[in-house]
C-alpha cells in the first residue's frame, strides 16, 4: 500500500472511532436495562422473561448497522481513488468503532444491582451478550462498498473498451492462399 492508501485507512479508522464514542452513548441511552427486585437471598427479575438483554443486543446491532451502511456509502463516494486504503479502513474502523461503542455503553450503564438495599428495585447493568454483533458495522460497511463498486459504472482513465471496426474482424484470406 502506498502513502495515500495508508492515510485514507487511518482517516477512516479515526472517524469511525469518533462515531463509535457517540454510538456508545446513544446505545446506552436507548437500550433497555433489566430491573431487579433485591431480596436477602439474591436478585429477582421484575418480569418473567428478561427481554432487556435481547433488546440491548438488538439496539446495538441496529445502531452499528446503520453506522456501517452510512460509512460504506460516504467512504465509497469520497475515497474511490484509494480503494485498498478505504476498504482496510472500513474493516478496521468498523471493528474498532463497534468495540469502542460497546465499551462506552457498558461503562455508562454499569450499575451494580447488589449495592441497592434489600427490598428495593435496582437497575441492572447494560451488557452486550451476543458478541457477534460487533461484526455488523464492519460487515455492513464492506457490503455496501462492494455493492456500490459492482453496480455503479465508473469512467476512469485506462478503463476504456474499444469496439473493433468491421475491417479488423475479417481474416486475411489472401495470406492463407499464398501458403
Amino acid at each position: 500500500m502506498n502513502r495515500a492508501n495508508v492515510r485514507t485507512a487511518a482517516g477512516v479508522v479515526a472517524v469511525l472511532l469518533a462515531v463509535g464514542l457517540v454510538a456508545g452513548v446513544v446505545w446506552w441511552w436507548v437500550a433497555p436495562q433489566p430491573f431487579y427486585r433485591v431480596e436477602a437471598d439474591g436478585l429477582y427479575f421484575l418480569g418473567d422473561q428478561p427481554q432487556e438483554y435481547v433488546a440491548a443486543d438488538g439496539w446495538f446491532a441496529v445502531i452499528t448497522g446503520l453506522i456501517g451502511v452510512c460509512a460504506g456509502v460516504v467512504v465509497w463516494l469520497r475515497c474511490r481513488a484509494t480503494g485498498q486504503g478505504a476498504v482496510v479502513g472500513l474493516f478496521a474502523g468498523g471493528l474498532a468503532g463497534a468495540a469502542l461503542a460497546a465499551a462506552v455503553g457498558m461503562l455508562l450503564g454499569s450499575a451494580d444491582p447488589f449495592a441497592a438495599p434489600v427490598g428495593s428495585i435496582s437497575q441492572g447493568p447494560l451488557e452486550l451478550r451476543a458478541w457477534g454483533v460487533l461484526l455488523i458495522e464492519a460487515g455492513a460497511a464492506l457490503s455496501v462498498w462492494l455493492l456500490l463498486d459492482l453496480l455503479v459504472l465508473r469512467d476512469e482513465p485506462g478503463d476504456t473498451f474499444e469496439v473493433p471496426s468491421a475491417a479488423e474482424d475479417r481474416p486475411d484470406y489472401g495470406a492463407i492462399r499464398d501458403l
